[in-house]
């Protein structure tokens, strides 16, 4: 639970700009339709926004991973004096929280409104203190921003936002090690413009108020802050000015130095005696802990590396020259309990053992892609044992308890952060997509096992940083993906072969440029006509065998050329343009799927241009476009979509966070550009469905079979909503208002079994949910109804097979009917359940066509089901026939076995209570007690022929209706019954009749001579 001042605006907290950077996603708030389905908005704006809303929350999200590696980790922290309480800190996926050393894992953030994670901190004096600052201080051109500081005083079960929402990004918070009401926090600002709210703030109230205590200007923040555990009113400051537009980064400046104080905050001086002159950029900061005097630095600068401070910062000493990549990672670990061993923690692991003077690189990647993932962002030392390490990076998490020789991944952590996803057309269907510096996958939608979807279902496409995966429409074994810079092979999934397509320039006088995440894109028309962009598009016919370059199709503004932070970058810009290796490179491309030849890209420096030749002519539309979206000048273009319905319809969105604009901003045309308007089909927003944590979502896909919403988030894997035809079956009666009960046309459903073909694994391996099983029935109500629904199924002849209950909430409710006859009752009070019971559930029924019937508020609504048999199961008509009518004689004689079990077992119960009131008698003869222990156990026996009975049928594992059924976790059969089983079924039923004449005889005299042994007064039968 997530508490907020009334200051916040947590409904616009929901909506991001990278949410909306896909006109995907566009599509799906505003038509809520598949994508050929185009609904135009009518009726009252707020009366449908209500609708909307009510409709689009009848539906839950649901996650398949994967974890097989994770994604980036900005931050962790350890519970003092436990090795297994562990919090985890994601760049863009929320924080998670493990209590047994990464066996399981809970999220504990998801209800904020933002999950981008700078940096967490525990109270050293109380550990249910624990702060997290929002927004990841790692400078990517992918680094999502945050919303402020967040306390919780419960370890994470409930949270507060306390403020500081426009610092967007938090470097380090350090609390108090006695007085947990003091806290200091390093704010970095905006990283894509000046902004005020960035310094180092302190509370001394928890939180209740902030004071900036150190502000140096607009443009400066600061990225980490140290504080001496001998003496807490002595603090270390880096100051950090930094700015990342869309065509650049620098990443120093004057602002840039070390700060302390001697008196908690109150007051700074910079120090400087040591420290390189001029300008600098991040720095990041330790103290040890065992001897406070010792502080050390990693400085980015022109005679930047490593320094030390043995006086308390007052002077320094440059020990070595060691700095990798300092815009991104810039952090140093001294060992708890050797002040000479000091980490580097950067793109590789460095480690030393004489205080920084020299290092080593751990070889922990001795192949690529195998061992420990590189680009590491923090790393704990257990103070108990230094040898027992954990480690934080772009590949997720791991542990080691040999010094750092050997690491464990812990893979079961889902914060994969996607770029792109694609969707095939196999039944399942498999879902397709690369990660930011985690290869490309491909993994299933779904799965025939019982564990749900694994880790060992995905597979590896390729390599690097996975950005965009294009199936070839026209072969499933077939697909496109590609690395950073358009690192484009074409992947043969059944051998793994990997073509290389990259275009290469005819010569010398022609330059290429690629975007990091460069676009590909297959002709909807022409399986063959591949499209990818650059700073020209390319255009091939032949699967990417051979490319037609077009001219270059961007503004061609070199990037050197803009300001940043008032200054054109040049030679002595520090980290210059790191994660920019570009400007002027296309960023969306799109064809119309209603008229061939009919292209759109979009750019990073604003370019719009359409040709209407198959790339031969191009319109420049870039000056339409910010006008209509009212901009100052073009802003970076996310993403170009064409409509499904109209070949001169596109949309276009455009990201303006690069710009320091958070607004979502996209712009429509009717006439191939000619005209552009801001987007009215935008009218009315609803959140989407339940479950989704306020993730970044990269890109959103439509199954065009299933009407399953697909998304490819930045941080949390990827996400399904399974079947959204309510919304477009909806829309006239959502936009008309002219229905108070709606039952949809329900999508067909297929009859299978799930599997268990993995071995007993523990607790910790990873497993994603699998759909619900069975044919989802959706209906709308217009006014909630405290009654509920009634939902009827009735087979082909009308008769009914299941009756169901449903809720009656006003708005969008789903009810699962699970393909089964209705169950029999299960009154535990009563009924001894059998070991391993198959449990009440009926038989499925048989493929077919069936009618649903709903009844709400007097109302009664009919659609038409298609149950159909497995499609990957061989067998004929009449042997699933034979099966049904030998399941269905199976649960008649199941039901006889539970109604007369339970009348044995209420025999014995009550004979029980006789022959104890007997024995506990003062007057009773011996022979009669002799003689009521016998026709005690006469009856016992009657209720264990019964128990046998219900085991020989229900019991999933030796029973009968096991081998059809299976279990829990194992598998039966819809084959149809062989000799033996009817041979068996017979016995039973045989043994049933004898049980049944033997139970009667237990009723009608055994009973009543055991009754007739008490005095009248006491009898109880």
């Amino acid at each position: 639970m997530i508490l907020r001042p009334d200051r916040t605006p947590a409904g616009l907290c929901r909506i991001s700009v990278r949410a909306l950077a896909s006109v995907a996603a566009l599509n799906v708030a505003l038509a809520a339709a598949p994508p050929r389905v185009e609904a135009q908005a009518t009726g009252s704006p707020a009366g449908e926004a209500r609708a909307v809303e009510r409709i689009a929350a009848g539906l839950t999200w649901r996650l398949i991973g994967p974890a097989i590696s994770g994604g980036r980790i900005a931050d962790l922290e350890v519970v003092p004096g436990t090795q297994s309480h562990i919090y985890v800190g994601a760049a863009s996926g929320g924080v998670w929280k493990s209590v047994n050393h990464g066996t399981t894992w809970t999220p504990i953030f998801d209800d904020a409104a933002n999950l981008s994670i700078g940096d967490i901190a525990l109270a050293p004096s109380d550990p249910l203190e624990v702060w997290v600052g929002t927004g990841e201080p790692n400078n990517r051109n992918s680094s999502p921003w945050g919303e402020g500081v967040y306390h919780s005083s419960d370890g994470g079960k409930t949270w507060r936002l306390t403020g500081l929402e426009e610092t967007r990004h938090i470097g380090r918070i350090v609390v108090h090690p006695t007085d947990p009401d003091v806290v200091w926090v390093a704010a970095l600002g905006h990283l894509f413009g000046p902004n005020p709210e960035r310094g180092v703030y302190r509370t001394t109230d928890r939180g209740e108020t902030w004071q900036k205590v150190l502000h140096i200007d607009d443009d400066t923040g600061f990225v980490d802050l140290a504080l001496n555990p001998a003496d807490p009113s002595v603090l270390y400051a880096a100051a950090y000015q930094r700015r990342r537009r869309a065509w650049g980064f620098a990443g120093g400046g004057p602002g840039g130095g070390i700060y302390r104080s001697t008196d908690g905050g109150d007051s700074w001086a910079e120090v400087t005696e040591g420290l390189p002159e001029g300008d600098k950029g991040r720095i990041g900061l330790a103290v040890s802990g065992r001897d406070p005097a010792l502080v050390m630095a990693v400085v980015e600068a022109e005679e930047g590396g490593i320094f030390v401070s043995r006086d308390r910062g007052e002077s320094w000493t440059r020990v070595n020259e060691l700095n990798q990549r300092p815009m991104y990672y810039s952090q140093l670990r001294i060992d708890p309990n050797d002040e000479e061993r000091v980490w580097l923690v950067a793109g590789s692991l460095h480690r030393s053992g004489d205080g920084g003077e020299n290092f080593e690189a751990l070889p922990m990647e001795i192949e690529y892609n195998t061992g420990v993932h590189v680009d590491h962002h923090d790393m704990w030392i257990d103070p108990g044992d230094s040898r027992h390490m954990i480690l934080g990076n772009d590949g997720g998490l791991y542990s080691t308890w040999d010094g750092g020789d050997h690491w464990t991944f812990i893979g079961n952590i889902p914060i994969a952060q996607f770029y792109d996803i694609d969707l095939d057309l196999a039944d399942p269907y498999h879902v397709y997509g690369g990660l930011q510096d985690n290869n490309s996958y491909r993994g299933p939608s779904r799965t025939r096992r019982y564990q749900g979807i694994m880790n060992r279902d995905w597979q590896v496409l390729d390599y690097g940083d996975g950005m965009y995966a294009e199936t070839d429409w026209s072969d499933l074994g077939t697909v496109y993906v590609t690395s950073q810079n358009a690192g484009i092979v074409r992947v043969n999934l059944a051998t793994g072969d990997r073509k290389a397509l990259k275009p290469f320039p005819p010569d010398t006088t022609v330059s290429y440029r690629f975007d990091w995440k460069s676009p590909i894109l297959v002709s909807p028309h022409d399986a063959s006509r591949v499209y990818l962009g650059g700073n020209r598009l390319f255009i091939s016919g032949d699967r990417g065998e051979s490319w037609r370059a077009t001219d270059d199709l961007t503004r061609q503004i070199h990037q050197d050329s803009l300001e940043l932070m008032g200054m054109r970058p040049d030679s002595t810009t520090l980290s210059k343009h790191d994660g920019a290796s570009g400007y002027g490179e296309i960023t969306a491309v799109a064809e119309s799927p209603v008229e061939q030849g009919v292209l759109w890209i979009g750019a990073d420096d604003g370019s719009v241009r359409v040709s209407r030749d198959g790339g031969g002519t191009w319109e420049d539309l870039t000056d339409r476009v910010a006008a209509a979206a009212g901009l100052p000048f073009p802003y970076y273009v996310s993403w170009v979509e064409t409509s499904h319905a109209a070949a001169g319809r596109a949309y276009v969105s455009l990201d303006g966070h690069w710009d320091d604009d958070y607004r979502p901003l996209a712009v429509v045309t009717e006439d191939y550009g000619d005209t552009w308007r801001s987007l009215d089909r935008g009218t009315t927003w609803a959140p989407l469905g339940s479950g989704l944590p306020a993730v970044p979502v990269d890109d959103i896909e439509i199954h065009p079979r299933e009407n399953d919403i697909v998304l490819g988030t930045h941080g949390r894997a990827i996400w399904i909503l399974d079947d959204i035809s309510p919304l477009s079956q909806g829309s006239a009666a959502v936009a008309t208002n002219d229905a108070a009960v709606q039952l949809f046309a329900p999508r067909p459903a297929a009859l299978f079994l799930y599997r268990n073909d993995v071995p007993s694994m523990g607790q910790g391996s990873f497993r994603a949910e699998n759909p619900a099983f069975g044919a989802n029935i959706d209906y709308r109500l217009a006014e909630a109804t405290d009654d509920g629904v009634s939902i009827e199924v009735l087979d082909g002849d009308g008769r009914q097979v299941r009756t169901l209950g449903g809720p009656g909430a006003a708005g969008l409710n789903r009810v699962t009917w699970d393909l089964r006859h209705d169950p029999l009752p299960h009154d535990t009070t009563r009924y001894e359940v059998p070991s391993l019971d198959a449990g009440p559930a009926g038989p499925f029924v048989l493929a077919g066509t069936f009618t649903v019937r709903l009844s709400a508020g007097g109302e009664t609504r009919e659609q038409s089901l298609e149950v159909r048999p497995d499609p990957e199961l061989p067998v004929s008509a009449e042997e699933r026939l034979a099966r049904h009518e030998f399941t269905m004689t199976l649960f008649d004689l199941q039901r006889v076995a539970y109604e007369r079990g339970i009348e044995a077992y209420d025999l014995e119960r009550r004979a029980s209570d006789v022959l104890e009131a007997l024995e506990g008698a003062e007057e009773v003869a011996p022979e009669d007690l002799d003689r009521a222990r016998e026709l005690a156990d006469e009856i016992e026996q009657v209720a264990d022929d019964w128990r046998s009975l219900n085991s020989d049928i229900r019991n999933w594992w030796t029973g009968l209706r096991g081998k059809f059924d299976g279990g829990v976790s194992t598998t039966g059969s819809l084959a149809g019954p062989s000799d033996d089983h009817r041979r068996r079924l017979e016995q039973i039923r045989g043994e049933a009749e004898a049980a049944s004449a033997r139970l009667d005889t237990a009723l009608e005299e055994t009973a009543p001579q055991l009754d007739a042994l008490l005095s009248p007064p006491e009898r109880i039968i």
